[in-house]
């Protein structure tokens, strides 16, 4: 049932992180295999690359009073000995290079600025590392030398800008509210083009965020970002495919968009700008995985209906759970990269309102239903025709009626299953309609064929959903909103 359009997403809402000095390629745009990255990244165009994250509090820019940046630790005020992380230093040819590399592989750069410069003791770990502890007021010298060094460096300017990652973590929110305003006034001042977004909190931080609302001191923001990690530490394959699980990512959006409406900033877009099953070791072994496409495809199709327009999965590459493309140099891409690549193939930006009705009762139970779950889109090229995102949760098929045009005897499925059925769902290969997808060649590269089935509709228009998979079913549809 897809009567009318629930929203709208960006262009670019299958987007993707960037975290400097993490390991890998997060830690660096350069050194081998830099070619097959960028050959990978434009099959996602177009798309965001946010440089930030945890690193990002940690790292000094080379630039104006920093020209020297000596790297220092975080276990104290800037220069006291202790231990702990170091702070990265990133120079002006690194800055270029991040730049040179979004634009190669058509993405807009989001830019997370360094809120904790300058200060140090570390702050409670919760699961992404120590975190400073702030000490008094911000210190926004060296982010005034990184708005000056983009006035006069213009290919390196991002599109979007946001202070800090994670604040509800260590600083209040009437801190954070004052922080981002003395730092909005330094972009007016500056004249900087970047547009402001905030406050990367976390999934659960709803309260904070209530409170940060009421602060008169809180500039207008863009966009309202938060991280979510829904599995949290706590991932399994049960877990993974509960439909409990899956729907509390709704569930806290919603809780969100309520808070902005409450808080007199209604309608203001929702950014995912960290997306993750889990963090954690665990994430090394799902993360990979065919698995991982469960959570993934349903969050993108459940999230479209509320008011999220953008998602980052973290990471493109690296050594942090290297989920989406594999470490340097092979830059190996896993499972969820294709998915995405049909994503951005097959799904436009307007969002039907689709739900799933079952004709016999009887047969399947309520909470049965809920395993079966279908999200639709207006396609992403053709106006004549629907694509439905599919997850099948449940160990058996289903038999499917569709929104068809009348003497449609046909519909096109892109349906992902383990490449090896032996190794099942944590299989790290992925295919499409059986066919195992590979990359292929050692530069130039070619994309696997991605071609959909063609599947007959069977008796009463019928379309069998095979277990435990996922894709896409596109269709000419009797709906005529696209």
């Amino acid at each position: 049932n897809s009567s009318a359009l629930r929203g709208r997403v960006a262009p670019e809402y299958v987007s993707f992180n960037f975290e400097f000095g993490s390991g890998g390629a997060g830690g660096n745009i350069s050194g081998d295999g830099l070619s097959k990255l960028e050959f990978l990244g434009k099959q996602l165009s177009p798309s965001y690359l946010r440089v930030g994250g945890n690193s990002a509090d940690l790292t000094v820019y080379q630039l104006g009073r920093e020209s020297a940046c000596v790297p220092h630790n975080n276990s104290g005020p800037r220069g006291a000995p202790g231990v702990g992380d170091p702070e990265k230093c990133m120079s002006p040819d690194q800055l270029l290079a991040t730049a040179d590399f979004a634009r190669a592989i058509g993405a807009k750069v989001v830019f997370d600025v360094n809120e904790y410069y300058g200060f140090g003791s570390p702050g409670e770990n919760l699961g992404g590392g120590p975190r400073p502890q702030r000490i008094g007021p911000i210190n926004l010298t060296n982010a005034e030398d990184l708005l000056d060094w983009w006035n006069q460096n213009p290919r390196a300017v991002p599109d979007k800008v946001t202070l800090g990652n994670e604040l509800p973590n260590n600083l209040s929110p009437a801190v954070t509210a004052a922080d981002f305003a003395k730092f909005s006034k330094l972009l007016s001042d500056k004249g900087a083009t970047p547009e402001l977004l905030g406050t990367d909190a976390w999934w659960k931080n709803q309260s904070w965020v209530r409170e940060l609302l009421t602060q008169p001191e809180l500039p207008p923001l863009g966009a309202f970002t938060f991280h979510l990690y829904l599995l949290g530490e706590d991932i399994t394959a049960a877990r993974v495919l509960d439909p409990d699980v899956l729907d509390s990512a709704a569930t806290y959006a919603a809780g969100y968009n309520s808070e902005l409406a409450q808080g007199g900033r209604t309608g203001l877009p929702l950014w995912i700008t960290e997306a993750g099953a889990a963090w954690g070791g665990a994430i090394d072994q799902f993360g990979p995985a065919f698995i991982d496409g469960f959570w993934f495809l349903d969050q993108l199709g459940s999230l479209a209906r509320q008011n999220v327009i953008v998602q980052h999965r973290h990471a493109l590459a690296g050594s942090w759970g290297p989920c989406f493309i594999g470490e340097q140099p092979n830059f190996i891409p896993r499972p969820d990269f294709f998915t995405a690549v049909l994503w951005k193939r097959l799904v436009g930006t307007n969002v039907l309102s689709t739900a799933v009705h079952v004709n016999q009762p009887s047969m399947k139970s309520s909470e049965e239903v809920r395993l079966l779950r279908v999200y639709g889109h207006c396609h992403k090229t053709d106006p004549t025709k629907v694509t439905f995102i599919v997850v099948n949760l449940a160990n058996y098929s289903w038999d499917v009626k569709f929104p068809v045009e009348r003497d449609t005897l046909s519909v096109d499925m892109y349906w992902m299953t383990p490449s090896d059925s032996v190794v099942g769902l944590l299989d790290q290969q992925i295919a499409l309609n059986g066919d195992t997808l590979q990359v292929s060649g050692d530069g130039p590269w070619s994309m696997p064929p991605m071609a959909p089935k063609q599947v007959e509709l069977g008796a009463h228009g019928l379309i069998t959903i095979p277990a435990l998979g996922y894709g896409f079913v596109v269709m000419d549809s009797a709906i005529k909103l696209c």
